[in-house]
């Protein structure tokens, strides 16, 4: 601009009040590559800055999802419970039922075996009596016969003698058999109603042992499932627990974070950055200033005005740059 040029400036602006804002148009791009850079300084710096070595965020040591491993109910319900222990106690009573049958068979066998062989026997000796008889009955024709006497009346008298020995033997034969065929009768009648009883007696003891069984069984269940019931409930209380907990110090832990950050920030405001951050800002500082201080002042003071993200990239050193600019 000519002198001949800001001379009419400078008279327009103190007869109509308004001054000719300067134009920033070239440097935009400039403070937009500072902007850029402050940033990256920045993002870098909160990085790599740890005000607090080794502190560890309740977040991360208290995870918000941790494993609570339920116990789940695994064994068989009643029905297949009560199923189960019947198959058994059927098996168990219709193996033990055999035995007792067995026994018994082998024993009424051993009766059935003697009356056949008292049938055999009666046989035998009716056989013996008619051999005996038909011998005696010889006997006697012989006799008469060399005495001359065969045609008398005493041969029918001896005849009849003869037949009447041997009836009155063959009925003792025929009485002999009808005892002892009825006393095995009454054996194998004996067996049978104790073998009755033992098989009753059988189904009774194994349905009052089937009946225990399955009660004990199902008292064992219902147990396990109490216990798992309780362990489950008692977990969800620690689970819901350890959420509140974390809830309360993650809670905490911003509270104190917040505490500290304001205590953090007074100590600043009064005595400024300290160690690592105190050299990042500076370096921050620094190098807004070599742009702002290499403008013209006019536009280093719309430019810095304007520059709204500023502020937060210099912090504590945005005022002094402030005061830089508006006293070059």
């Amino acid at each position: 601009m000519s002198w001949w040029s800001d001379f009419k400036q400078k008279v327009k602006e103190f007869f109509t009040g308004e001054e000719q804002k300067p134009d920033i148009s070239p440097y935009v791009d400039k403070q937009n590559e500072l902007n850029e850079a402050l940033k990256k300084m920045e993002e870098e710096f909160k990085e790599s800055y740890v005000p607090s070595q080794g502190y560890e965020d309740i977040e991360d040591v208290l995870p918000e999802e941790i494993e609570f491993v339920y116990k789940e109910y695994k064994g068989d319900d009643e029905q297949t419970i009560k199923d189960k222990t019947t198959s058994k106690y059927e098996d168990l009573l219709s193996g033990k039922t055999e035995e007792v049958n067995t026994e018994y068979k082998g024993k009424i066998d051993s009766i059935e075996q003697k009356k056949d062989n008292a049938l055999s026997e009666s046989q035998t000796k009716y056989d013996k009596l008619d051999s005996e008889y038909d011998e005696i009955k010889k006997q006697i024709e012989n006799s008469l016969v060399q005495n001359g006497m065969y045609r008398s009346s005493i041969k029918q008298g001896q005849e009849d003698y003869a037949d009447s020995m041997k009836a009155q033997e063959a009925q003792k034969i025929k009485d002999d058999l009808t005892s002892d065929i009825n006393g095995y009768d009454a054996e194998i009648q004996r067996l049978k109603d104790e073998e009755k009883v033992a098989i009753d007696s059988l189904n009774l003891k194994y349905a009052q042992e089937l009946e225990s069984e399955i009660q004990k069984l199902l008292e064992t269940r219902q147990k396990e499932i109490n216990d798992i019931n309780k362990y489950n409930n008692d977990l969800k209380a620690k689970e819901a627990k350890y959420k509140e907990e974390r809830l309360l110090a993650i809670e905490e832990q911003l509270a104190n974070r917040i505490k500290d950050d304001l205590e953090i920030k007074n100590l600043e405001e009064q005595n400024g950055y300290t160690g690592e951050k105190d050299e990042n800002y500076k370096a921050r500082y620094q190098l807004a200033r070599d742009f702002y201080m290499s403008l013209p002042k006019n536009v280093a003071e719309i430019m810095f005005n304007a520059n709204r993200d500023l502020k937060d990239y210099l912090g504590l050193y945005h005022t002094r740059l402030a005061s830089e600019i508006l006293s070059q």
